[in-house]
C-alpha cells in the first residue's frame, strides 16, 4: 500500500514538474514576445519621434515664413500709404491747376474781347481814312 501510495505520490510530483516545465516554456515564450513587442514599440517610438523633429523643424520654417510675409505685408501698406498720400496731394495741385487755368482762360477771354474791341475801332478808323 506503501508502494502504490508512493507511485501514486510520484505521478503527481510528475505531473506538477509537466505543468512547471510548461508554465516555464509558456514565461519563456511570452518573455520572447515581449521582448519582439518592446522592440517594435522603441523602433515605432523613435520614427514617431524623427517625424516629430521633423514636423517641429516644419512647424519652425513656416513661422518664419509667416513672420517674414508679414513684414512683407506692412511694408505693401507702408508703401500703398505713401502713394495714397502722394496721390491725393497730386489730385490736389492738379485741381489746383485746372482753377488757375479756367480762372486764366476767363481773364483771357476778356484780353480777347478787348483786343477785338481795339482791332474794330482800328478798322473803323482805318476805313474812316480811306473814305475821307
Amino acid at each position: 500500500l506503501d508502494n502504490e501510495k508512493l507511485k501514486a505520490e510520484l505521478d503527481d510530483c510528475k505531473t506538477i514538474e509537466l505543468a512547471k516545465d510548461q508554465t516555464i516554456a509558456e514565461l519563456c515564450k511570452d518573455k520572447e514576445e515581449s521582448g519582439a513587442e518592446i522592440k517594435r514599440l522603441e523602433l515605432i517610438h523613435k520614427v514617431l519621434k524623427s517625424e516629430m523633429s521633423q514636423v517641429s523643424d516644419e512647424n519652425d520654417e513656416l513661422k518664419k515664413h509667416l513672420s517674414d510675409s508679414r513684414r512683407d505685408c506692412q511694408e505693401k501698406d507702408e508703401i500703398t500709404n505713401t502713394t495714397m498720400t502722394a496721390l491725393r496731394k497730386i489730385e490736389e495741385e492738379s485741381s489746383s491747376v485746372r482753377h488757375e487755368n479756367e480762372r486764366l482762360k476767363l481773364e483771357l477771354g476778356k484780353s480777347k474781347s478787348n483786343e477785338d474791341a481795339k482791332g474794330q475801332t482800328i478798322a473803323d478808323v482805318i476805313k474812316d481814312r480811306e473814305g475821307a
